[in-house]
């Protein structure tokens, strides 16, 4: 609720950053300010970049936790992305620096499937 709050500070159409859990477990667009039922889930949409003319979830801009897993985007092999545990070596801070470090494997498979797309024959 607080950090509806400050969007709400900083935008006139603050449900628009945010999505509720519907039954199913899919997450929907608000239409408006929402009623912050107890039995129901909410969470500021994803951030995204866009790459050509995919959206895709936005990168980690800030350091895992140490030991914890992260993906990186593959445009070479067939489960498109690549597993790390973040160990704060040279090659880890590259990938941060550089943009490929998703937290899940979903995004780093979106992320792969843009940079294919941007060089594909059609």
């Amino acid at each position: 609720m607080l950090q509806y709050a400050q969007d709400a500070q900083e935008t006139d159409t603050p449900w628009e950053r945010w999505e509720a859990e519907d039954s199913l477990g899919g997450w929907n667009p608000m239409q408006a300010h929402p009623l912050w039922n107890l039995s129901m889930r909410y969470r500021r949409k994803p951030r995204t970049i866009r790459i050509g003319d995919h959206k895709v979830p936005e990168p980690e801009r800030n350091a895992p936790e140490e030991d914890q897993e992260y993906y990186v985007p593959s445009t070479y092999n067939i489960a498109m992305y690549q597993e790390y545990r973040w160990e704060n070596v040279p090659f880890d801070q590259r990938c941060l620096a550089r943009g490929l470090v998703h937290l899940s494997e979903e995004a780093a498979k979106c992320h792969a499937r843009a940079l294919i797309a941007l060089t594909a024959r059609e």
